[in-house]
């Protein structure tokens, strides 16, 4: 099995699709992904990551990206747990995690977000 060594990526001059270019052994092939494709992408892409399991995946410190969240959103699926939906630009993921997880993020949220400064 091939194993892609670089990837490079750009959005085409109408915004309706990102353009791809994905190097293998050296040689470019370029592809093109409608948006409308790129959530379900997105979506494969993590649901094997979380499958594989790694065996010694890289804590939130040693991240070097952010990427810019457009509008979050909380519901709950039919089994009870919570969901955390993220939309980043015309893709939405939502997010299944336990609801004791989703208050340790609510707890976090609030941390993050209070006034540091002292009451007067």
């Amino acid at each position: 099995m091939a194993t892609i060594t670089r990837v490079i990526a750009d959005v085409s001059p109408d915004g309706s699709a990102l353009l791809l270019r994905v190097q293998v052994k050296g040689v470019d092939t370029d592809f093109t992904l409608a948006q409308g494709d790129v959530g379900g992408l997105v979506h494969m892409l993590l649901a094997l990551a979380a499958a594989a399991q790694d065996p010694a995946p890289q804590g939130f410190a040693d991240q070097t990206r952010s990427i810019p969240v457009d509008a979050v959103s909380i519901g709950e699926t039919v089994s009870g747990d919570a969901l955390l939906g993220l939309q980043i630009g015309s893709v939405e993921l939502a997010f299944e995690l336990p609801k004791e997880k989703l208050r340790k993020l609510a707890e976090t949220l609030l941390s993050v977000s209070a006034d540091r400064g002292l009451p007067t």
